[in-house]
């Protein structure tokens, strides 16, 4: 029922700096199946499984707050319901973290709808408090505080 649309390309879920749809020699059961890749994942702390927050839920703030970003690594199809990732586990740490083509860090997707470039050298403090939602850290005093 669903399978025609799953298998369309959707090219604004598709990375520029990826000449790959899956991993080069990845025999993935979606590639195989004619499933089309995202070159994206979302923050699994706002977007999980059977869950999901509402704006107002967001309590550190939407600028504040991590919504998803670029994979290079564990790519899956766009209509996979586990298409996510933990921000926190860093920046083009591994297959399971965000990733991006483009230089030592990853385009971002922040809950306001900006996009921000994240170095993979970005604090992990500074990264946990942006990955989630409602720990009411503010990011200016975990960067400060990393400083010291």
């Amino acid at each position: 029922m669903n399978r025609g649309p799953f298998e369309t390309t959707l090219p604004v879920l598709l990375s520029p700096g990826l000449n790959y749809y899956f991993e080069p020699g990845e025999n993935q059961q979606a590639e195989r199946s004619g499933y089309q890749p995202a070159h994206y994942a979302a923050n699994q702390r706002l977007l999980g499984v059977n869950g999901g927050l509402r704006i107002q839920d967001i309590k550190d703030g939407t600028s504040q707050t991590i919504l998803g970003g670029e994979v290079k690594e564990g790519i899956r199809a766009w209509g996979d319901p586990l298409n996510f990732r933990d921000p926190a586990q860093g920046i083009n740490q591994g297959p399971q973290g965000f990733g991006g083509p483009f230089g030592p860090g990853a385009h971002i997707l922040f809950a306001d709808g900006s996009i921000r470039f994240l170095s993979e050298d970005i604090d992990p403090a500074v990264l946990k408090a942006l990955s989630t939602p409602n720990g009411r850290e503010r990011v200016e005093e975990v960067e400060r505080n990393s400083r010291k």
